[in-house]
């Protein structure tokens, strides 16, 4: 029997420790976080999504935190519902701080988010756990902070009352996927979340199991399967107290190897790292998809890079192994990459040595295959970029791949990321050809990696790779920066979710493998990736978006879910090889064309036509201005909604200066005039200019300018009744909501809803605040009504519930956001 690991033996006791603690269960992971509003500390313009964002409370880095604004109210809200069956019991509260609040916290507890308190009482002293009395039902907490200076919240962890309800599984089946498995199963009512573990199919007493996932989807997992044969599925069902119910176990089916062993991804960006969490899901879905290899290597792990010289200590040793074990475990090597060439002596025995020690832990804990990375160094040399320069870095990866199979007593893989990487730095240094050659005395194990024609290559074919493979005696191994966005990211923030694309057929069989550097929000990076695999297994037959539509739906979660994914890379289409080079912004298509069609109808002056274009860009904007609300409220991975909250803003803005501007343009139709229609838009104008994000850059606001300087003319328009709702809807009963008009009917926001005969049908998956937007169209007008739905609430609420609207985050049902108070009603707007 394999003999597991003591580091992951470390490891794995932790991860249990981390759910059983005497004061319950952490539920902190499975909440959905938002907050009012974030400090700005990026220049005084906006704060950085991975450094200061809500959601960086739980992510286990010490270097991140809420930055709470200094003056006035800030609200934390974590939703427990869309996780939830029934609100939880809580327990305790405790946090961890960077900088201490100096006004009060106030904790608000409620059945949901949205419904009355059921605890209202100040935070005594924020150094110390807060224990209720006694458990305290809620499905929403909520932290108020009142002036709080410059406050920094590091980690909050929030637990659950211990309790006696046992949770169980039934029915548990599995259906084989290419690379993956499907489970599924029908959860009882007690179940909050699996866990997913994958063991020997051998007597219970001498089991040897790794914990896969854990997964908060009561009805289905999707995973990668196990290199190894007679392995078994083992689900652990969990209650949100973190009491366990009876395992279940099921055969698992195993693959022979890894599909694409040399490709995959690295880890070498700029900017912060990956969480310990994030790289596990990402070694999950390599496994899935059939990519074989993960290399560390973050440029900004001061123990990797500045202070390589620096050992790790054990618990990060001990992650890093676990690491390693879970990619064995689902054919993914796990590469570890160290970059001393800023300022290593590389000919001097003593920091050889130093290199080797710091290495040494890794190859005791298992590690095979390592990365050299000597690249972006040649600004910290004092020696030119030439063939002495790389005759010095071939010895010393020789020596690192000999010393290194010493240490583990069998071979090892090494790679290399030379200084000179690409054709334009061999072109640009005047040694940067004999550099090159200089990497032909490289041991014929090691393999090279080479980016292309240049950092960001825009295209890539075989014959661009001629030249380095004659001069080095090698074929290269690509690290691709197509989808990398640490380089000139610092004041417009991009998501790039375009598949992967520009590279030939021919390129595949001209190299070693490709890996692909990809964006700082690794979890969004799982909406793409799956696109590198199909081009890799079939490049001649490759269809980039039909790959995407795949690889988007690989999310775990219902088909709803699923599309919400797709939705999102259709939404934020970009990568380094679309839009001007050296900036490639991701635009909108969506958005775009539909902004064009209204435009080119207006122009062309047909009534029918002008109607049909503006509603169309109606019911793009209404998407827009509901999509963080659908991620909010959907299954989607929480992981994956935090890195698409800060971009989603930018969406939010965008609808509802859209909603505005067409409420403008539709007025101007019915011969009638909105002022405070154009007052709203620069509003929200305005809003958007604190978005970092950017999606199809200048768009709205080119549009708002071509509206006002091309009024529509009076052409009879006439928007269509909107009746409001008289019931909020109930978690899990039909709601069925008569729009009353003979107009035809769409809604957004209300994930799963079906529009019949005029009338909306709909079931809650569970309560919380809700906010839609209802859109009619007929042949002479279109219409729209915001909504704000209590999932819960007997009676519907229609009043805004601010004093007045100048703050963005404002619900959505708000009034107009010019005036001063809240005594009017335009939640019906046409115009």
């Amino acid at each position: 029997m394999r003999k597991i690991n003591a580091a992951l033996v470390f490891v794995l006791l932790q991860l249990i420790a981390a759910t059983g603690h005497a004061q319950g269960f952490d539920l902190t992971a499975f909440a959905r976080i938002t907050a009012t509003d974030t400090r700005n500390t990026f220049f005084f313009l906006w704060p950085r999504e991975t450094d200061d964002a809500p959601y960086t409370i739980r992510d286990g880095d010490p270097a991140t935190s809420w930055k709470i604004p200094d003056i006035g109210q800030s609200k934390l809200t974590l939703d427990f519902m869309p996780f939830a069956r029934k609100p939880p019991q809580l327990r305790s509260i405790e946090a961890e701080w960077g900088a201490l609040p100096q006004g009060t916290v106030v904790i608000r507890t409620s059945p949901f988010c949205g419904s009355s308190d059921s605890f209202d009482k100040p935070w005594p002293d924020v150094t110390q756990r807060l224990v209720f009395d006694s458990a305290v039902e809620a499905g929403c907490l909520e932290l108020t902070f009142n002036d709080p200076k410059k406050a920094d919240l590091v980690e909050l962890h929030v637990y659950s009352a211990t309790g006696g309800n046992v949770p169980s599984i039934g029915d548990l089946q599995l259906t084989e996927l290419e690379n993956a498995i499907r489970l599924t199963w029908t959860a009882g009512e007690n179940v909050h979340h699996v866990r997913v573990l994958y063991g020997l199919n051998i007597p219970a007493a001498d089991w040897e199991d790794v914990l896969i996932d854990i997964t908060p989807a009561n009805d289905s997992w999707e995973g990668p399967r196990p290199l190894e044969n007679d392995m078994m599925a083992i689900l652990i069902p969990e209650t949100g107290d973190g009491q366990t119910g009876e395992l279940k176990y099921i055969n698992v089916p195993a693959r022979e190897s890894a599909t694409l062993p040399s490709s995959g991804i690295v880890e070498g960006f700029y900017g912060r790292p990956w969480s310990h969490a994030e790289r596990r899901k990402m070694m999950l879905l390599l496994g899935r998809i059939g990519l074989g290899l993960y290399i560390y290597g973050p440029k900004n792990d001061p123990l990797h890079r500045d202070e390589w010289r620096t050992p790790y200590g054990e618990e990060e040793i001990a992650k890093f192994v676990e690491l390693l074990e879970l990619g064995r475990m689902v054919g993914v090597t796990y590469s570890f990459g160290i970059s001393p060439g800023k300022d290593m002596e590389m000919e001097d025995e003593g920091e050889k040595q130093t290199l080797l020690d710091k290495l040494t832990p890794l190859v005791e804990g298992g590690f095979r295959h390592f990365t050299l990375l000597l690249d972006d160094i040649e600004n910290d040399l004092d020696e030119p970029v030439d063939g002495a320069l790389g005759a010095k870095h071939a010895a010393l990866a020789d020596w690192l791949l000999d010393a290194l199979e010493v240490v583990a007593g069998e071979d090892i893989k090494l790679f290399i990321v030379p200084t000179v990487y690409s054709t334009q730095r061999q072109n640009a240094w005047p040694g940067g050809s004999d550099y090159l050659d200089a990497m032909a005395a490289l041991d014929s194990e090691i393999e090279l990696m080479w980016t292309g024609t240049d950092t960001f290559s825009p295209t890539l074919e075989a014959a661009d790779l001629a030249d380095v493979t004659a001069r080095t005696g090698r074929a290269p191994a690509i690290w691709d920066n197509e989808h990398a966005t640490d380089g000139g990211d610092a004041f417009h923030g991009k998501v790039y979710l375009a598949p992967y694309e520009n590279r030939s057929a021919d390129l595949v069989g001209a190299v070693r493998g490709v890996v692909t550097n990809p964006m700082i929000l690794g979890a969004a990076d799982r909406l793409m990736l799956g696109t590198y695999a199909d081009y890799l297994l079939d490049p001649a037959g490759y269809d980039a978006n039909a790959s995407l539509q795949r690889a988007a739906r690989l999310e775990w979660g219902s088909e709803l879910d699923r599309d919400l994914a797709l939705k999102l890379v259709q939404t934020h289409y970009g990568s380094g090889v679309h839009g001007i080079p050296g900036v490639n912004l991701p635009r909108n298509p969506r958005m775009d064309e539909a902004v064009a069609d209204f435009q080119q109808a207006l122009r062309g002056g047909d009534r029918g036509q002008i109607i049909a274009n503006g509603a169309s860009l109606l019911r793009v904007a209404a998407d827009m201005a509901t999509t963080q609300d659908q991620m909010h409220h959907s299954g989607l991975d929480p992981s994956l909604v935090d890195d698409m909250q800060f971009p989603c803003m930018r969406l939010t803005h965008e609808g509802r200066n859209l909603l505005r501007l067409l409420d403008w343009a539709a007025a101007k139709m019915a011969g009638e005039d909105c002022e405070n229609c154009l007052d709203d838009s620069r509003f929200w104008f305005g809003a958007a200019l604190h978005d970092r994000y950017q999606l199809s850059l200048g768009r709205v606001a080119l549009f708002s300018g071509f509206l006002q300087n091309n009024a529509p003319d009076d052409i009879g328009f006439q928007a269509p009744d909107i009746a409001e709702p008289m019931a909020n809807p109930m978690p899990g009963e039909k709601w069925i909501y008569d729009v009353s008009t003979e107009a035809d009917v769409s809604v957004y926001g209300l994930a799963g809803s079906q529009v019949i005969d005029g009338q909306i049908h709909w079931t809650p998956p569970h309560s919380g605040t809700y906010k839609a937007v209802v859109v009619a169209e007929n042949g002479d007008g279109w219409s729209y009504l915001l909504l704000n739905l209590v999932v819960g609430e007997d009676e519907v609420d229609f009043d805004d519930d601010d004093t007045d609207d100048e703050d963005v985050n404002d619900d959505m049902r708000d009034d107009d956001v010019s005036s001063d108070s809240d005594d009017d009603d335009d939640g019906a707007c046409c115009g």
